[in-house]
């Protein structure tokens, strides 16, 4: 029997016990079999007591979260009326309440408007076409400013005498390098992964429900396709890499610590992921997961269960008018769990952690169905969580925001009010209401609907008609309830600031340029704000978690140094209204004898175009294209003057011009002779009424008085036979 020494160890290293060695060779057959027996004993409790250990850290994951689920339901049932009133719907008790009362069911909905168009608003500030709204650049060091400044040699590292100013010029540049190659690349990264169009979903999501959220980086794996020329002929060749991504996470599915009233504040974060029987069979296959769990989960098939308070899908499908039935729905709920994770969980789940009892350890678990799939540690050395949230209008009392249908929702409410008032009063005011004594008559065809030329028999023939019939009209208030409607619109623009100019509606603005710009820029205020915030919350966290995963894990020095992320929406906004000002009086300028020689019109108009976000390519030929026309007109042979034909142009010019003066003659002679006339007028006017006068022992003022008329003035035909059908009717006479 070969000689081997046996260690015995307790492996919950927490007990501490003390390593004993054993001589096989002093042990007889049976004592052997009976240590080994032992210790396999010992090794399937070890075994259980982890198994159970991850088994409670599912169980205790899964209650935390339906607590959060639970406490977040308050918040989700704004939610939904925030969505009925976007889609111009009312809730069920309310219009149960106008159908009984038989009024109309119109919804009139400004809230919708009013939300697209903050929406947009946000995007094309957030996402312009011709930049992004984000830069990365070294982080400054005094130090080699001050070098740069004073100048003065000093020793190298490797013995030799530099130029200080020059090696921190030197510094400076590799720095400026590096960052630029760093923005490239997570520019690149973020193309890859099409964030403009998760970054709009997100403000779609703070538009509406107040509050929008974005994760990453993400680790995905995509396929990569290029096409390549291989001897004449073309290849398709798809490649799988593993990249960073971003991506838009709905409300509805994301859980924080509901005691938190900031995201920094909040101790974990839950997101809920549906998956189906084939996605989640996929997913045993990634590294990590555990896939007995996997196996266990859709044998039961337990993660189908659906939490008591997830049922906003059903409310969202009924809102929307399909059907609210999901009981097809097989989909299994996987949760994701971010934050804190007890040391002897990472341990049981075979991870190593850190020895210092201070250190927080975060990570991620996965499980569904209080089953843990995957326990992993955070992957960033920063231990920042993933996400980002956007909020609309902050609300100091929840981490979520509010949106624009929540601060709609009174307003709102009186536009309603008062559109359903008209539609009722102008039914009711459209026709008279009739009375009929059916005592007295009875229709012929015994129905007593008012119909034309119906035949009524009157039963009383010492009666009268209109005794048995009588109608009585019902006022309208249209113009009373309009203008709640308008005050109801004014408190909209004010609630939401979100003006009409910025809507593109103006309602008594300037229609100059300057004027409009003017009022573009105040309306633009609030957004700005907006914008503010979307660069901190969002911007330069979520880049500064890109940045802080390529110094971790990417293999390229080029991009690696101390940089900072430069969050420049607001900035870059205010900037181009700036230059775009600035570009319009320059443009006036440039009109001027005095600086139209010195200007380059060729690059203001390219500069024009720039700001206006117009593609230069389509409008301007190309330095190419221009020199190709120059080129053409030298090559084409020089024109012959033909003097007989520009004699015939300058004769046809000098009639032109001798036909345009005779007109003008013409017009002005024509005008003189409505003046004379209407001198003549005057002055027989005025003979008339001397006439008139001495005939009736009356003076001029006397008559003209009685006549009302104020002053002697005839300019007119009109005014002059006005005047006779006075006279005729004063006097008897004519003139």
């Amino acid at each position: 029997m070969k000689t081997e020494d046996m260690h015995t160890e307790d492996h919950d290293h927490n007990h501490g016990e003390e390593i004993i060695e054993i001589n096989l060779e002093d042990l007889s057959p049976e004592e052997a079999e009976e240590m080994l027996l032992e210790l396999q004993e010992k090794e399937e409790m070890y075994k259980k007591e982890m198994e159970d250990r991850i088994n409670m850290l599912g169980t205790t994951l899964q209650r935390k979260a339906d607590d959060q689920v639970a406490l977040k339901q308050v918040i989700e049932t704004r939610w939904l009326d925030d969505v009925r009133q976007y889609n111009g719907r009312y809730d069920n008790a309310t219009e149960s309440q106008i159908k009984n009362r038989k009024g109309s069911t119109v919804f009139a909905n400004i809230t919708r408007h009013k939300a697209d168009s903050a929406e947009a608003r946000l995007a094309d500030m957030l996402f312009p076409t011709d930049d992004k709204n984000w830069g990365i650049q070294p982080t400054p060091v005094p130090e080699l400013q001050d070098m740069k400044r004073t100048g003065g040699n000093a020793i190298g590292p490797d013995g030799t005498e530099v130029d200080v100013a020059s090696e921190a010029t030197r510094l400076m540049e590799e720095a400026a390098r590096r960052a630029k190659a760093m923005e490239n690349e997570i520019d690149d990264q973020l193309n890859e992964c099409d964030y403009n169009s998760e970054g709009r979903d997100v403000i779609h999501d703070a538009v509406l429900y107040g509050t929008g959220i974005l994760k990453g980086p993400v680790i995905e794996g995509r396929y990569k396709k290029s096409w390549q020329n291989s001897e004449g002929s073309h290849a398709l060749e798809v490649v799988q890499e593993i990249a960073p991504c971003a991506r838009r996470v709905s409300p509805w599915d994301w859980f924080p610590d509901m005691s938190a009233t900031r995201l920094d504040e909040a101790e974990f974060q839950f997101e809920r992921h549906y998956f189906t029987r084939n996605e989640l069979s996929n997913i045993a296959r990634l590294p990590g997961f555990n896939e007995d769990a996997i196996r266990e989960v859709l044998r039961s098939d337990g993660g189908k269960r659906r939490n008591s308070a997830n049922t906003y899908m059903s409310q969202l499908r009924e809102i929307s008018g399909y059907s609210a039935d999901l009981s097809s729905d097989n989909r299994y709920e996987v949760w994701e769990y971010h934050g804190p994770i007890d040391r002897g969980d990472l341990e049981a789940s075979g991870l190593d952690c850190c020895e210092d009892e201070l250190d927080t350890i975060t990570g991620t678990v996965w499980f569904c169905d209080a089953k843990v799939l995957k326990v992993s540690l955070n992957p960033l050395a920063t231990q920042e969580m993933p996400y980002s949230i956007f909020c609309f209008s902050d609300d100091d009392s929840s981490i979520f925001g509010v949106g624009v249908p929540y601060l709609l929702r009174n307003t709102q409410s009186v536009y309603n009010s008062a559109w359903r008032m008209i539609m009722d009063n102008s039914g009711l005011s459209s026709g008279p209401q009739i009375v009929v004594n059916r005592q007295l008559i009875e229709p012929a065809d015994g129905d007593w609907t008012i119909t034309p030329h119906k035949i009524w028999h009157l039963k009383d023939k010492t009666r009268q008609v209109h005794e048995a019939f009588g109608s009585f009209e019902i006022s309208s208030h249209q113009g009373e309830l309009a203008n709640i409607l308008q005050i109801s619109r004014m408190l909209a623009d004010e609630e939401t600031s979100v003006p009409a100019i910025s809507q593109g509606v103006e309602r008594g603005a300037s229609q100059t340029a300057q004027g409009m710009s003017m009022l573009m820029n105040n309306a633009n205020i609030v957004m700005k704000r907006a914008v503010k915030v979307w660069d901190d919350n969002v911007t330069r966290k979520m880049l500064r978690r890109f940045y802080d995963y390529n110094m971790q894990f990417s293999d390229k020095p080029e991009i690696k140094g101390d940089f900072q992320i430069d969050a420049r929406g607001s900035s870059a906004l205010m900037a181009r209204e700036m230059q775009m000002q600035a570009m319009s009086g320059l443009m006036n300028l440039a009109q001027s004898p005095a600086f139209g020689p010195l200007t380059k019109f060729p690059e203001l108009y390219k500069m024009a175009l720039r700001q206006m976000q117009i593609p230069i390519g389509e409008i301007i030929k190309s330095d190419d294209e221009i020199a190709a026309e120059q080129q053409q007109r030298a090559q084409q042979p020089p024109t012959v003057e033909d003097p007989i034909g520009t004699e015939r142009l300058k004769l046809d010019a000098q009639k032109l011009q001798a036909d345009i003066q005779f007109k003008q003659s013409d017009a002005q002679t024509k005008a003189q002779q409505v003046e004379v006339e209407r001198l003549r007028a005057e002055l027989n006017y005025e003979a008339d009424m001397a006439k008139i006068a001495n005939s009736k022992d009356m003076t001029m003022a006397q008559l003209q008085q009685q006549l009302g008329i104020k002053e002697l003035d005839v300019a007119s035909k009109e005014k002059l036979m006005a005047f006779e059908t006075q006279v005729k009717q004063a006097f008897g006479t004519g003139l």
